[in-house]
């Protein structure tokens, strides 16, 4: 059995396309959290917002940009990196993407 080397190890490891879309999810996934961390300390400093005659608070608001933000970024590293074979047009994808993440989304707040 012939010895690999570190570079050749990764480089076979990365190949799977399971390794990928979870890496893929696992950078969206610290993009979201560098991102709300970032917003409700630094942007919002906790304070909530005012739109028009609706009130949200900084969490709700911070979140809704977060996942937005972490759903475009592993979209596109998902695309490129895991199913770069797809014929599908970007658009025709995003929005199934992102309306099976919305729906994720609703059932992870409701319940």
């Amino acid at each position: 059995m012939p010895v690999l080397s570190k570079s050749e190890t990764l480089n076979a490891f990365y190949q799977h396309k399971m390794v990928r879309f979870f890496l893929s999810a696992g950078i969206a996934t610290i993009t979201d959290v560098l991102v709300y961390y970032t917003i409700i300390n630094y942007v919002l400093k906790h304070q909530s917002i005012q739109f028009n005659q609706f009130r949200a608070s900084a969490h709700e608001f911070t979140l809704t940009i977060s996942y937005s933000v972490g759903i475009i970024v592993n979209f596109l590293i998902t695309k490129y990196t895991v199913f770069n074979e797809s014929n599908l047009k970007a658009r025709k994808q995003f929005i199934r993407f992102a309306t099976i993440a919305f729906i994720g989304f609703l059932l992870t707040t409701l319940y």
